[in-house]
């Protein structure tokens, strides 16, 4: 083979790779026509335009197999869309089975992100934490954190708990935690304002005490309300059955 016939040979090569990437409908029925084509006229474009002639060949190849694709997929698109048209009954079924199953899988994702996959935030050592794989009684919690030779410190939880909130007169609906006094020491975390709860709020026949989190933004709605800025961390409510927070 002669060097003048290598670059021919190679770009002869790469057309036939390239051109086997077209849908397979446009390679059934223009395939073989292409391909003759080509295998004629290339000596000719080698010999009138040397590489340039070459690169020009492969360039187009490259750009039709994208067009190509790009047709088919439409006409695919149009098809479905003709067929979910046709069938309005199915097409909603469908639309909110997918957006079920998205919204189902984006949840146990975020789930799974937030509890395994990420350490928690503003926790101060998020490696040493354990948790039960189910929830507990709290007679098997208080078993638990008797036991000070296997955990460093325990903590317990339920949520989500409704609480109602008053605000001059008006009572708003809010979402928290029941937690166990050791809460936030066990989690290491330190209010922005006031203080965490200690072992004496958690006495039988205490007055409840209340921890208001959020953001800045937050915190000024609950000061506009009438609560001053140190008393958001913590704040007691009466105990009297039925009172709202």
């Amino acid at each position: 083979m002669s060097s003048s016939s290598q670059p021919v040979t190679t770009t002869l090569r790469l057309y036939r790779a390239m051109a086997n990437a077209f849908p397979y409908e446009f390679k059934n029925a223009y395939g073989d026509d292409m391909l003759q084509v080509t295998e004629d006229a290339i000596e000719p474009i080698w010999r009138h335009d040397g590489v340039l002639g070459l690169l020009r060949l492969l360039i187009d190849v490259a750009i039709r197999v994208v067009v190509e694709h790009v047709t088919s997929l439409w006409q695919d698109v149009r098809y479905g869309a003709r067929l979910l048209a046709k069938s309005p009954g199915f097409t909603a079924v469908a639309l909110i089975s997918l957006m079920l199953g998205i919204a189902i899988a984006t949840c146990a994702d975020s789930e799974m992100n937030g509890m395994i996959l990420r350490n928690l935030p503003a926790v101060a050592n998020p490696d040493e934490l354990v948790g039960a794989q189910a929830p507990i009684s709290y007679s098997n919690y208080k078993h638990y954190s008797e036991l000070n030779d296997t955990f460093s410190s325990t903590l317990a939880y339920m949520a989500p708990v409704p609480f109602g909130i008053l605000f001059g007169g008006r009572t708003e609906r809010a979402w928290g935690h029941l937690v166990t006094p050791s809460y936030f020491s066990t989690l290491g975390v330190r209010p922005m304002l006031g203080r965490t709860f200690d072992q004496e709020d958690g006495k039988l026949g205490g007055q409840p005490v209340v921890i208001i989190s959020g953001g800045r933004l937050e915190c000024a709605r609950i000061c506009s309300r009438g609560y001053s800025a140190h008393r958001i961390a913590v704040w007691t409510r009466p105990s009297s059955p039925g009172d709202p927070v």
